[in-house]
């Protein structure tokens, strides 16, 4: 039962919805402390947000062949970049107290490589381990 959560679209799905309402919470939600901005703890949050987001997506995935695979993660990595540029868009617009920003852009682009690096390193070591 696990088994067939992880293997399905749900891990993605619901981290896409749990970092879609982190992203569009007004700004003041957010403690006004100086030391976060100090250790750019909203960048650290982007980073982590979209390279899980990658990660939990790739999980639908697993059973498929490494060429599919591949390409799957590819098409995530810009999916993610993507992800991110609308929700900076959406922050600007709709969402108060919060602004466009390219570094939240560039946190989430380096988060989406960094699931991605994960994601196909995987690959990789599953790829040694099968028998051929």
């Amino acid at each position: 039962m696990i088994q067939k959560f992880w293997n399905s679209y749900w891990p993605g799905l619901l981290w896409t919805i749990a970092s879609f309402i982190l992203l569009i919470l007004p700004g003041s939600s957010f403690p006004q402390n100086n030391w976060f901005g100090e250790i750019y703890l909203d960048k650290w949050i982007h980073l982590f947000l979209f390279s899980v987001f990658i990660i939990t997506w790739s999980l639908a995935w697993q059973k498929l062949p490494m060429p599919q695979q591949r390409k799957i993660a590819l098409k995530l990595f810009l999916s993610g970049i993507l992800f991110g540029v609308i929700m900076e868009v959406v922050q600007h617009y709709w969402v108060p107290g919060r602004s466009f920003e390219i570094k939240d852009i560039l946190s989430d682009a380096f988060g989406c490589f960094i699931g991605w690096l994960v994601v196909t390193n995987h690959l990789k070591r599953s790829k040694k381990e099968r028998p051929l």
